[in-house]
């Protein structure tokens, strides 16, 4: 890819299956947010890549789509934050970051890729998440994430369990991690709000393929969205 932007997802959107619904458009399961998707649509989903980076993911305010606590990339933490990247063109990564906001694709003009130097911190619109992170390059096109950049987010909050798994998902579907380096990794995340116990049956409810899910009714409903 060259001339395009890698976009470095790291809340649901560490999962490709629901990183679909912000391109395509459509409700995700757990939610009754409908998402417009992109003005232009990729005709092929963007294949994921797992990413690795300085900083870290914790967790405050309050969702409108999925209630509780939503989650945000600081920098400045400590320690290594797992996250999606994907492939796009600048005209998609702009109707995903006017989604994230809650505002229709199509509407805002962004910075130029060349303008896209890593450790920048630019913002597109006031809000939590209206800042583009700027954290490196992959071949030559820039790594760029969403977050608060500095503006406040409210005091710490844990996250709804239905959002809780798709990062779950995500940890599985792309970084095929173990059952419990994903819980060691969630249990170190500040504004989590569960002991290793509790999230070690939230991964295996959903739906991780060394785990017994919950109950049979959501063992298929689960595996089916997490086994890669």
């Amino acid at each position: 890819m060259t001339g395009g932007v890698w976009y470095a997802a790291y809340g649901s959107n560490l999962s490709p299956r629901r990183f679909a619904f912000y391109l395509r458009g459509g409700r995700p399961p757990g939610t009754a947010h409908v998402y417009p998707g992109c003005l232009r649509p990729p005709s092929r989903l963007p294949a994921p890549r797992p990413l690795r980076v300085p900083g870290g993911v914790h967790f405050a305010g309050t969702s409108r789509v999925w209630g509780g606590g939503m989650a945000f990339f600081d920098p400045a933490l400590p320690g290594t934050a797992l996250l999606t990247a994907y492939p796009l063109a600048p005209d998609r990564f702009l109707d995903v970051a006017a989604q994230e906001m809650h505002l229709p694709p199509g509407g805002g003009t962004g910075p130029r890729v060349s303008d896209l130097v890593p450790g920048r911190t630019l913002r597109l619109w006031p809000g939590r998440y209206g800042a583009v992170e700027v954290l490196g390059r992959i071949g030559g096109d820039p790594v760029v994430t969403l977050t608060h950049g500095g503006e406040p987010v409210g005091p710490a909050s844990p996250p709804t369990s239905r959002y809780l798994a798709w990062i779950i998902c995500g940890l599985v579907e792309v970084h095929r991690l173990d059952r419990s380096v994903i819980v060691r990794y969630l249990a170190g995340l500040p504004g989590i709000g569960r002991d290793a116990a509790v999230l070690d049956a939230e991964v295996r409810a959903a739906g991780h393929p060394d785990g017994a899910p919950l109950t049979p009714a959501r063992a298929s409903d689960a595996r089916a969205r997490c086994t890669p």
